[in-house]
């Protein structure tokens, strides 16, 4: 995935993937129904907590850009 973590950055990281991520979707590079990394895997690529990759997918949830299905996180949209 399309990330990159500036740890020099008074941004903090959970705002920083956040924010990445929601850009990704509005821009059309993830589009609705596109699966996204297991948060583990997220998390192994970024160097980052596993903790912060589920709080930044859990929070794009409860904005509405993201579905938790059975299988992982998919971009909303798709119904």
């Amino acid at each position: 995935m399309e990330i990159e973590i500036d740890t020099k950055s008074r941004q903090p990281i959970l705002e920083q993937v956040v924010g990445q991520i929601r850009r990704l979707i509005e821009n059309g590079r993830l589009t609705a129904g596109e699966e996204l990394p297991a948060v583990k895997a997220l998390a192994d690529e970024l160097n980052i907590s596993r903790l912060t990759t589920g709080r930044a997918y859990d929070r794009l949830c409860s904005e509405g850009l993201l579905l938790h299905r059975s299988e992982g996180f998919v971009v909303a949209g798709a119904e």
